[in-house]
Order: C-alpha cells, then sequence, then structure tokens
C-alpha cells in the first residue's frame, strides 16, 4: 500500500488502528498518483493540528532542512500578523482575518452567516478573509450577538447550494434542510464567535500611515555603525518582488539612524499584500527600481553586520538580486529571531519571538508592516537582548543551544 504525505511517496509498513499509527518507509519512484472530483471536506481535527504546529516549537522529523526553515519563517509570519494572542486580526479599514480554528463545515456555517449580514468572505483552509460590508454593522458587535445565541439567517445572500447529483431535483426548502444537515453545523455557531472574540482587543489600521514615494532615492545614513537591521515587504507572494526597504543603523551608543526607500517592485501587487503593508501600484509610481537603489544602499550593507527577523528578509534581498541579473552579494547576514529565542526562552510555545508578540511583551512602540518601522524593532530586540543578558549580539550568537 502506498500513501502521498508531505510532497514524498510512502510505503505502508504497518497499521495499528487502536493506536491510529501508521508506520512507513520512503518508496521509491512510482506511478505518480491521479486524483479527481472535489476536494473533500477538511475534519476540525486536522486543523486544530495544523495550529498545534504554527503555536509549537518542534520540527516534526519527516521534514527536510528546506522544509524546516519554511516551517520556521512560517510561524514568525503566523505570530508577527497577531495571531498568537487574537484569532481575530485587523488588516486594514475594513479587512479582517479570522482564524476560526475549524474544519470546512464549522468554517462555511460562519461564512455564510457573515455573508448574510453584509459581509465579503473569502474561505480558506481554517481562515476566513473578512471584508465588512459598509452599511454592516461592526464585526465583532455580530460575533457577540451570535455568541449570546441570536438568530442567523444562513441563506440570506442566496448561497449556492447545488452540490449533489440529486440536489437540481430539490425545491429550495429541502435544499436547505440537507445543507444544514450535511454541510452546516448550526448548534456550533455560539461556540466558534465566543471563542474567536477571546483575547480580541479592537483596534483599527489607518489607511495612510506611510510616506510618500520619490523619484529619487533618499539620503542614506554615513557612519560606521556596530549593526544595520533590514526589512523588506514585497508586492505579491514572491520574495523577490520588493517594495519597500527598510534599514535601521545602530551607532555605538544606542542611537538608531533610520532610512526606508519604496521600490518599483515592476510586478503587480496582490491585494492580501496591499491590506497587509497599505502599500500599492500608486505609493510606488516614480519609485526607484531594485536595480538602481541597490548601489546606493549595497556600500553601506557590505561592510556591516545586517540583522533580520527571520530568514525571509534576505531570502527576498537575494531574490531581488537574481532576478536583476546582478550576482548575490556575500553579506554578513544574522537573525534577530535567533538572538531573541536566546534572551527570552520562555516566549517559546507561549507567543513565540514574532515581532507582533514581542512588541506586546517587550513594550516595543513601532509601527508594523513598515519596513523601517519593522527594521527599527529587530534592532531593539538586538539591544535589549543585549542588555538582558550582560553581552553583545556576537557573544550571544556563538552559544550553543
Amino acid at each position: 500500500m502506498m500513501l502521498i504525505f508531505s510532497g514524498r511517496r510512502w510505503s505502508v509498513r504497518e497499521i495499528d488502528t487502536g493506536a491510529k499509527i501508521i508506520v512507513v518507509d520512503p518508496a521509491k519512484g512510482g506511478v505518480p498518483p491521479r486524483f479527481g472530483g472535489e476536494p473533500g471536506l477538511i475534519h476540525d481535527r486536522v486543523i486544530e493540528k495544523m495550529r498545534d504546529i504554527y503555536t509549537g516549537d518542534q520540527i516534526p522529523v519527516y521534514m527536510d532542512r528546506t522544509a524546516a526553515e519554511l516551517l520556521s519563517e512560517a510561524r514568525t509570519h503566523y505570530h508577527a500578523a497577531g495571531f498568537g494572542r487574537s484569532a481575530i486580526v485587523n488588516i486594514g479599514p475594513r479587512n479582517w482575518f479570522l482564524a476560526t480554528g475549524c474544519g470546512t463545515v464549522r468554517t462555511a456555517t460562519l461564512a455564510l452567516a457573515l455573508q448574510g449580514v453584509g459581509h465579503q468572505v473569502e474561505r480558506h483552509d481554517g481562515f476566513l478573509e473578512v471584508t465588512c460590508g459598509i452599511d454592516a454593522q461592526p464585526l465583532e458587535k455580530t460575533l457577540a450577538q451570535w455568541a449570546e445565541g441570536a438568530a442567523v439567517d444562513f441563506f440570506a445572500a442566496g448561497p449556492n447550494l447545488v452540490f449533489e447529483p440529486y440536489h437540481p431535483y430539490l425545491d429550495e426548502d429541502l435544499l436547505r434542510t440537507d445543507a444544514r444537515s450535511s454541510r452546516l453545523d448550526v448548534d456550533a455557531l455560539p461556540g466558534l464567535c465566543a471563542r474567536l472574540l477571546k483575547g480580541f482587543v479592537p483596534s483599527s489600521v489607518e489607511a495612510e500611515t506611510f510616506r510618500a514615494p520619490s523619484a529619487d532615492i533618499p539620503p542614506l545614513p554615513d557612519a560606521e555603525y556596530r549593526f544595520v537591521a533590514l526589512d523588506v515587504e514585497t508586492a505579491n507572494g514572491d520574495c523577490a518582488s520588493i517594495c519597500q526597504i527598510g534599514l535601521a543603523c545602530v551607532r555605538h551608543d544606542g542611537t538608531i539612524d533610520s532610512w526606508s526607500s519604496y521600490i518599483d517592485p515592476e510586478a503587480p501587487f496582490e491585494p492580501f499584500n496591499t491590506r497587509l503593508h497599505g502599500i500599492g501600484p500608486e505609493k510606488v509610481r516614480g519609485a526607484p527600481k531594485f536595480v538602481d537603489a541597490v548601489p546606493r544602499i549595497a556600500p553601506l550593507l557590505s561592510r556591516h553586520v545586517i540583522f533580520q527577523h527571520s530568514a525571509f528578509d534576505q531570502r527576498a534581498i537575494e531574490g531581488a538580486f537574481a532576478l536583476a541579473g546582478l550576482p548575490v552579494p556575500e553579506w554578513r547576514w544574522r537573525d534577530s529571531v535567533r538572538i531573541a529565542r536566546y534572551a527570552w526562552p520562555e516566549f517559546r510555545g507561549d507567543g513565540g519571538h514574532g515581532l507582533a508578540h514581542l512588541k506586546d511583551r517587550l513594550g516595543l512602540d513601532f509601527a508594523h508592516h513598515d519596513a523601517a518601522e519593522d527594521a527599527r524593532a529587530a534592532a531593539l530586540v538586538v539591544i535589549l537582548a543585549e542588555q538582558k543578558m550582560g553581552v553583545v549580539f556576537e557573544e550571544i550568537l556563538n552559544r550553543r543551544t
């Protein structure tokens, strides 16, 4: 017997139904599997396990080095987005992400309820992306009412209820009855809403908090520094689509010189990215391209240690170099996440070491998802860790776990 898991083919050696354990061995190449039809419903337990992996700090034994690095990056972004402390995350003036922590049925139940009161909803596995309707009441107020058992019309938005071959032969009442019994969990909605609201603090994201673009590159800090922290924002899912670069240059007396520039990514913006950082085509219009900006910043970066908060920024910079047809420089990259793990090991499994969580726990004051602000936050993490541990960052990084 064969199965596909984690992108690999495995040969089943033993099945322990009592312990619910399948023992497998890596299998040699064979005929690729063929999949057809629609994807099946995802059980609540699968999503719960996914959440446990995001919030944990263990690396599954079946992951290779690349997969482990990607998981580490995913965990950093999970906590940076704020999901470590709240299941509801504000990403724009009218935009929210809801981490339902549930499988297909319960997530679809909440989605239909929200659509019925005027919100636009995109479904993802265990998540909902909600754009609040202009005339709809605040999202948190609606969820609070449902948590208390208020009536819900799941079919007010006229959703498609035809899924099975026999559905075209049923009238509207029977279709709704069938949907309630097979594709919705109406009784679970109050509990789900109550859980979503646990730990939620209403907030808003200002639409205009970022600096205006410039046709020229802003003047760079000009000094010798202890180290430089760097952060980038990207236009889409391609890490090389850099649309903003921020630097925080730390002097020997601990003061920080900040710098940032919008970058024309020469690539389309995805709505998710723009909602996250507020940067779109209009803000990079007239901004320098990466190939024009990098000759200006490279001399500064090449002579300093560069801190990033997770490996994403290095991968983005090196990807942008490659995309521009330029040789990738061998800069001295360091990771402030690693510094934070040494200084505050108690955060493992308790919010993690992403910037959003460190902001709360360490009292950092910065505007998340602005490249200059995030770079400054990474620099502050290093400085505070040095103060806490009584040694400079070189000594911290030389320690063995």
